[in-house]
C-alpha cells in the first residue's frame, strides 16, 4: 500500500483493490480519483494542471481544466 501522513490523518491507497482509508475508515473511490490521488501523493509538487491532465486523462482527449478542479473538488469532499 502507499501511505502517506500528516499531523492528524493518515491515507492509505491500495492498488491491487482500487481502494483508500483515511484514518483506518474506507474511502470510496472512482478509478480516476484512485489515479489522481495516488499520482498526487507519489510525485512531489508543484503539479501542473497540463502535466496531471496528461498523465491521469491522457485516454480522454474531452477532459480540461474542469475535469481536474472537479475530481479535486470530489476527492476533497469524500477525504474531508
Amino acid at each position: 500500500p502507499l501511505t502517506a501522513r500528516s499531523s492528524a490523518e493518515t491515507i492509505t491507497l491500495y492498488q491491487a483493490r482500487l481502494r483508500g482509508t483515511k484514518n483506518g475508515r474506507p474511502v470510496a473511490l472512482t478509478p480516476k480519483e484512485f489515479e489522481l490521488l495516488e499520482f498526487l501523493l507519489k510525485s512531489a509538487p508543484p503539479h501542473k494542471s497540463a502535466d496531471v491532465l496528461q498523465k491521469i486523462w491522457s485516454d480522454d482527449p474531452t477532459a480540461n481544466a474542469d475535469t481536474l478542479r472537479t475530481t479535486i473538488k470530489r476527492l476533497r469532499k469524500k477525504l474531508g
